[in-house]
């Protein structure tokens, strides 16, 4: 990531980079360090829904309900021409493989001439000095000429030791919220233990496990407003019932069993 980082700050030009991990592993997060190095905004741009709406470069007029494409949406949401592009889950446009070569071809002749043409704005929008980045679960799905054009970064999933310690900050950061400040209490060993059996049945991605910590205590505050306790602890039986809504079963019986 580095490299390319000096490369823009010095020439004002970066290699498009494709990271490859699991769900949840930080691809976004890092796309979002790297738009704040590079000291410009970052503009995300979802390759599904660009296959289901008007692409990478609009419709023409003479469609019916025609707009502009992502990259100028994109820039209407940013509020600037020149961005930071983060163009996701590249692996998954949702009608299938046909169409996920049309949109690596249409990205290539972008990426070839360092500029896009808006069919419906009917002018050429120059993105030579915007960085892209892409994400993808897997490499399987994209053609090997799209494959030479970047820089493969794999990012891993994040090991439990790791995600313990990420659940722990948002857990400090989570209590100190203004609707659970001193109304919520939390033991941090029955959030591992909850963490740990989530990672154990195969949960690996930080979202997942965020939503259990908020889950859980969602549950505990609603409970909170329902008693004149004056602080609600946030139970085993809490994190219980989020990892029945995670994982889809209602077999747990106590949290540290095997699933």
């Amino acid at each position: 990531i580095l490299p390319g980082v000096i490369s823009y700050r010095t020439g004002g030009v970066m290699k498009p980079i494709l990271l490859v991990g699991p769900p949840g592993c930080g691809k976004t997060t890092i796309g979002k360090y790297m738009a704040e190095l590079v000291g410009l905004p970052l503009s995300v741009i979802n390759a599904p829904r660009a296959d289901t709406s008007h692409g990478y470069q609009g419709e023409s007029k003479s469609y019916k309900s025609a707009d502009a494409g992502e990259f100028f949406q994109s820039m209407l949401r940013s509020g600037s021409f020149h961005n930071f592009y983060l163009i996701d889950e590249l692996d998954k446009p949702v009608q299938g493989a046909g169409n996920r070569l049309s949109q690596q071809d249409e990205l290539l002749n972008i990426l070839q001439d360092g500029k896009l043409f808006d069919n419906f704005l009917e002018l050429p929008l120059e993105i030579t000095h915007s960085p892209l980045l892409f994400s993808v679960n897997c490499l399987e799905a994209l053609s090997k000429p799209f494959l030479d054009r970047c820089r493969i970064i794999e990012v891993k999933a994040c090991d439990q030791e790791r995600m313990l310690d990420i659940l722990h900050e948002d857990a400090g950061a989570l209590l100190n919220r203004r609707e659970y400040q001193g109304k919520l209490r939390l033991d941090f060993q029955t959030l591992d233990n909850a963490s740990e059996q989530l990672y154990r049945a195969g949960f690996t991605s930080i979202r997942q496990h965020k939503q259990l910590l908020d889950g859980a205590a969602s549950r505990a505050y609603y409970r909170y407003l329902e008693s004149d306790e004056s602080e609600t602890t946030v139970t085993e039986k809490d994190f219980r019932c989020q990892l029945e809504e995670l994982t889809g079963r209602g077999d747990q019986r106590h949290i540290g069993f095997d699933m």
